[in-house]
Order: structure tokens, then sequence, then C-alpha cells
């Protein structure tokens, strides 16, 4: 019985991918066309900063290179991450519609988007991303993965809400600058 319970977090969390793959495959299809390859570099590295799953996962159940005994709450509140950024993701994508783009691009008849989750924070994908993407090394007690999103997945959020940041303030002007002065980039007020 030890065993199940000392697992849970991990296996759950490994359930959790395959839902992830399921909410972003379904708005991978609905793309019709990629219209900025400039952004296939960030994109491809946030998809690398997914290797961090593979390893964590078998640092967790084989290699055991990184693992850090972690009390069993802290590996749940890790897989609840995980979750919570999956959630998030699909209600942005839900939020963005037909505006959503895997690239950073703007439409002919771009909206600016403040309602759902857009009405208290400008970039829910990103926040979901980052939950999910910390989350799941924390639920498998990988300190190696959870170091290598550190190291690899944040700096690519970072730049990829820069470059978002000045598309929009480019096309929306004072419009998305006073939509800034009223939510937080990542969290409300923050």
């Amino acid at each position: 019985m030890a065993w199940q319970i000392e697992y849970l977090p991990g296996l759950l969390g490994l359930m959790g991918i395959f839902f992830f793959a399921l909410v972003e495959l379904t708005q991978l299809l609905s793309i019709k066309t990629f219209s900025n390859r400039k952004e296939l570099f960030s994109m491809f590295m946030i998809g690398f900063a997914g290797i961090n799953w593979l390893f964590a996962a078998c640092d967790r159940f084989v290699l055991q290179w990184t693992l850090i005994p972690l009390p069993l709450g802290i590996q749940i509140s890790g897989t609840l991450l995980f979750y919570g950024g999956v959630l998030i993701r699909f209600f942005a994508f839900k939020d963005l519609g037909k505006f959503y783009n895997i690239a950073i691009s703007i439409e002919d008849d771009h909206q600016l988007i403040k309602t759902g989750l857009y009405k208290h924070i400008r970039h829910p994908l990103y926040l979901g991303t980052l939950l999910l993407f910390l989350g799941f090394p924390i639920a498998m007690s990988s300190l190696g993965a959870t170091a290598g999103f550190v190291f690899t997945g944040l700096p690519v959020i970072y730049y990829r809400i820069k470059i978002e940041e000045k598309i929009l303030i480019a096309h929306f002007g004072q419009k998305y600058l006073d939509y800034k002065k009223t939510t937080g980039a990542l969290f409300p007020w923050f």
C-alpha cells in the first residue's frame, strides 16, 4: 500500500500529460496557417522544456539521479499545479477563440480580448505553461527536471511575453497600454 501512495502524485502527473496533450492537440488542429515563422525557435524551446517531463518520469521511476525526498503533500501540490496549468490553458484557449495562434501574430480582424481569464491577467496561456512545466517535476520529486525547466522554460516564457507585448502595443496602442495598467502579466496586479 505504501508504494501506491508514494507514487500516486507521479502517476497522476503522467496521466495529466495525456490530458494536456489532448487539449494542446485540439488547439493545434484548429490552426489553419502559421503566420509568423520567426517564433518557431521559441516554440521549439518550449517543446524542448517538455523533455523535462520525460526526464522527471525517468528520474522518479528508473534513474533516481536527482530525486529528492519531498513530502507527499508537496508532491500532490506539484500534481495540482500541473492540472491547474492545463485547466488555465484550456480556458484561455476558449477565451481567445479564433484569435489563438501558436505563433505570435496579429490577424486582420484581431480584437483585444479582455474577458474570462484575460479580464484579470494578460498572459494566462503562459501562466498555465509555467504551472504545468513546474508542477510535474515537483510531483515527480525530480530536482534535475525542476532545474531544467527553470533554465530552459522560464527564459523562453519571459522572451515570448516581451515579444508579444511589443506586438500588441504596436497594434492596439493606447488601448493595450490602458489594459496593461489594470492587469498583471501572469498574476493579477503583478
